[in-house]
């Protein structure tokens, strides 16, 4: 599957055999990437919005995984369960982004990886992930068509 270079390089940062949650999944194509590249990831593809979900359990059918990414409908962090230890956020506001982690603050000692391109304030993302224990273990910048984009690793 062909991606676009923002969600190659994310799913290019996550580690082999990881259990991830993609909140705000859109599509799914990230997922689908991920478990086409790395047979020992397994995916939750999870959105706020019917439509997307419902795009993203399409496109998943279409490449035969609906037995390897699970979808959820579920507001961020809500979809979240026990053995997750990826999470990734992409595409939305970082000030969003810090709203979601703050909804569910007890998620965050149970995950070893946190992934975010957020789109903004991404100074407070940082300040916020570093205040709850988590480091930057890489920050790469991603050009994609005529935009840049920031992708941070804690």
């Amino acid at each position: 599957m062909k991606i676009n270079d923002r969600l190659k390089t994310i799913g290019d940062l996550v580690q082999a055999n990881s259990f991830c949650l993609d909140v705000g999944c859109d599509h799914a194509f990230l997922d689908i990437y991920l478990v086409q590249k790395n047979k020992n990831i397994k995916m939750i593809a999870s959105d706020v919005l019917e439509g997307p979900l419902q795009h993203a359990k399409d496109n998943i059918k279409k490449y035969g995984l609906e037995d390897k990414i699970e979808c959820r409908l579920g507001n961020g962090l809500d979809t979240y369960s026990d053995g997750i230890d990826t999470i990734i956020i992409s595409g939305m506001g970082g000030r969003t982004m810090i709203g979601i982690f703050k909804k569910h603050l007890e998620v965050l000692p149970k995950v070893s990886t946190i992934i975010l391109s957020p789109n903004n304030y991404q100074e407070d993302v940082k300040r916020f992930l570093c205040h709850h224990k988590f480091y930057i273990s890489d920050e790469v910048l991603v050009k994609d068509g005529k935009y840049i984009y920031q992708v941070l690793v804690f």
